[in-house]
């Protein structure tokens, strides 16, 4: 984004560069077309107004039909001008001559020219009396021109090889004009010629690119100004989006060692929100709960981890809808800490859970040590809920406790002052009895040449007899558990409670789940020890600590069998 950003600024900083530029190139341009245009209507102006100061002085002398002054070398007697009194003497003998109004123009125009004005003024016309006015070839365009009732030319032209503005304005016959001009034959109103003005252009070409430097550098000035604006403007903001980037990479790189600390934990991690719908997951809570990939907000915690109360869909609207237990009045002690780490915003950690896991057809108790930890993201609330199953680590510690009992079982055991065989498979029936958690059980010798179970004792925990038909002994073919313990020559376990017991009086209303152990000498099997329980569900571990606390007992009952015979 922040990489966009800067992109993006760079485009900006030239376009505006480029567009302020090709602005003021377009204004340089825009200036010249206007210096160009006005140039025309400068020099129109110029050459109307040079024209009409000569008209107006040209009238004023015709008004007082001339103007007497002395005869000089600069001003001699006019020999065109044919009029009478043309040259008169006062009375102190002073010669003067008439000054018409071309004489005097003509004058003029030298005079101005004498000045360094540039400019070229001239009286003509197509029928000149004096030969000085006869008209040049662009002069004679012109005057053709005012024949078709056309009152003025312009036009650039070349005078000895400068250029020129060239303005010519025709002179139209007034009554003062005949007492020169009346032998021509002009009637009142005709053109009789014009007064040509030719300017130079050097001056206002000199002008003009004086102006035209003066608006590029002006442009240039603003270009340079803007320039250094933009160049500001867009290192400052560079700077911005430099640190925003640099603050941004180790933002990323947080969030980065943050995801990787979460992805990584050796623990199951969700975030859950507060319907109980799982927003993200780790890779271990990922693999805990079987998916490559986890769409947020479609799955519910208890659906995730296989909860045997989850169900798919019921009519209420609570946070616990798809939980059968928590909808049978029970409390779910998951749903239960996540729910509380909303309401009360704050973090519990290391709590034991146990949770019913339902796997195909049967239920598991999984042991979990579950966290929570309250999280507030964008305005959104959600729970990141760690869970480490610790279900084989319950295990190892409660094996661990059996075989610490079964240890105390074995001492017990060895330490009993037994008055006869009989009283000891007595005391270890009942240590087995305790350490496996069983309601009764039974001791039985086994003759294997026979193939008859000879029973040596009860427990005393309950009452129970035998009938009559195998009350002391019994055939191989007619004990069920006990048969298949000596048959397979391996302890038998049967968790199911319907089992029947043929041996064991109305075994078939008890209900019981039962442990059967044989006990094997030189290949050959010596007894059957057989335990039971309505509520206890066996074990392999429970067989093996049991063949355990029978070996020493055994080994015991051994030793008490040589002494008896070594009295004898």
């Amino acid at each position: 984004m922040v990489a966009f950003k800067e992109k993006h600024l760079k485009r900006v900083a030239i376009y505006l560069i480029v567009g302020i530029f090709f602005f003021l190139l377009f204004d340089f341009f825009q200036e010249i077309k206007t210096i160009k245009r006005h140039k025309n209507e400068i020099l129109e102006n110029t050459a109307y107004q040079t024209f009409f100061k000569n008209l107006l002085y040209r009238r004023w002398i015709a008004m007082h039909g001339g103007v007497y002054v002395p005869v000089s070398e600069e001003t001699p007697s006019n020999p065109y001008l044919k009029v009478e009194n043309k040259d008169i003497y006062t009375t102190d003998s002073v010669h003067l001559t008439l000054v018409n109004p071309a004489y005097m123009t003509r004058q003029a125009f030298n005079l101005n020219k004498s000045l360094g004005s540039g400019e070229i003024e001239k009286i003509t016309s197509l029928d000149p009396i004096n030969p000085i006015n006869t008209p040049d070839a662009w002069e004679q365009k012109a005057l053709k021109i005012f024949k078709d009732s056309i009152m003025y030319y312009a036009e650039f032209d070349t005078i000895n090889g400068k250029e020129y503005y060239r303005y010519m304005r025709a002179l139209v016959v007034e009554e003062s004009c005949f007492k020169c001009h009346q032998y021509q034959g002009y009637q009142l109103g005709d053109v009789r010629g014009g007064i040509s003005v030719a300017i130079p252009m050097d001056q206002y070409k000199e002008r003009g690119q004086r102006v035209l430097f003066a608006k590029g550098r002006s442009n240039a000035i603003v270009f340079l100004l803007v320039l250094g604006v933009v160049l500001v403007f867009y290192w400052s903001v560079h700077r911005m989006l430099k640190k925003e980037l640099k603050l941004k990479r180790e933002k990323d790189q947080k969030n980065d060692e943050i995801e990787q600390i979460f992805e990584h934990t050796p623990m199951s991690i969700f975030v859950v929100n507060k319907d109980l719908n799982l927003v993200n997951a780790n890779t271990l809570g990922k693999e805990m709960i079987g998916v490559e990939d986890l769409k947020r907000n479609q799955m519910q915690i208890g659906q995730a981890i296989g909860c045997a109360y989850f169900i798919d869909s019921i009519d209420v609207n609570d946070c616990f809808k798809y939980c059968a237990k928590y909808q049978s009045g029970d409390s779910c002690e998951l749903a239960e800490l996540i729910k509380y780490s909303f309401v009360s915003n704050q973090n519990q950690f290391k709590n034991k859970l146990n949770f019913d896991i339902k796997v195909q057809d049967r239920i598991d108790v999984r042991n979990y040590e579950v966290s929570t930890v309250h999280l507030t993201q964008n305005e959104q609330d959600s729970v990141l809920l760690m869970v480490d199953d610790v279900t084989e680590m319950a295990k190892n510690e409660r094996e661990l406790k059996l075989i610490n009992a079964r240890l105390k079982g074995v001492e017990s055991i060895i330490y009993y002052k037994a008055k006869s065989t009989h009283d000891l498979l007595n005391s270890a029936l009942e240590e087995i009895i305790n350490y496996t958690g069983s309601d009764t059980g039974a001791v039985y010798y086994y003759d294997e040449v026979k193939g008859v179970f000879i029973l040596n004792n009860w427990s005393d925990s309950f009452s129970l007899s035998l009938p009559d038909a195998v009350k002391h002994s019994a055939k191989l073919n007619n004990l069920n558990c006990l048969t298949s313990a000596v048959k397979f020559k391996k302890p038998i376990i049967r968790n199911d409670s319907n089992e029947h017991y043929s041996f064991y009086k109305n075994g078939a209303e008890k209900g019981l789940k039962s442990l059967t152990i044989p006990i094997i000498k030189d290949g050959t099997t010596q007894a059957v020890v057989w335990v039971a329980s309505k509520t206890k569900t066996y074990s392999d571990f429970d067989a093996q600590q049991v063949l355990l606390l029978l070996d020493a007992a055994w080994v015991l009952l051994e030793r008490m069998d040589l002494m008896d015979k070594s009295l004898q």
